[in-house]
């Protein structure tokens, strides 16, 4: 059964992390994806290098985002990069945290 701990919430959207499977999920805007914990690593490294080639006061979605489904693909604006940026900068100092502290519980027993 799932254990999810929230990494971020806020009006835009969500993540979350599973302690018992170490799936990630994410929602944003009208989009929900899960991730494998490396499929989400590798998502947040894309994302968060991806901005200074966008203007993110734009409201013009025209920012192609691909998923890890093959179908599937976000489409943003800017601003809605820069937003999610900043979601997964903060889910991720969140996660490091608990991944820490899972190495000290371990450490325990």
């Amino acid at each position: 059964m799932c254990q999810n701990i929230h990494l971020h919430h806020c009006s835009k959207g969500f993540i979350t992390y599973c302690k018992a499977c170490k799936h990630i999920q994410m929602a944003f805007g009208n989009a929900a994806i899960c991730f494998t914990m490396e499929e989400y690593l590798n998502f947040c490294d894309y994302i968060l290098q991806f901005y200074p080639k966008y203007d993110k006061t734009s409201f013009a979605r025209e920012i192609w985002i691909p998923t890890t489904s093959r179908t599937v693909c976000l489409l943003l604006s800017g601003k809605e990069l820069y937003d999610l940026q900043e979601i997964l900068k903060t889910a991720q100092s969140s996660l490091e945290l608990i991944k820490l502290l899972e190495n000290i519980e371990k450490q325990q027993n």
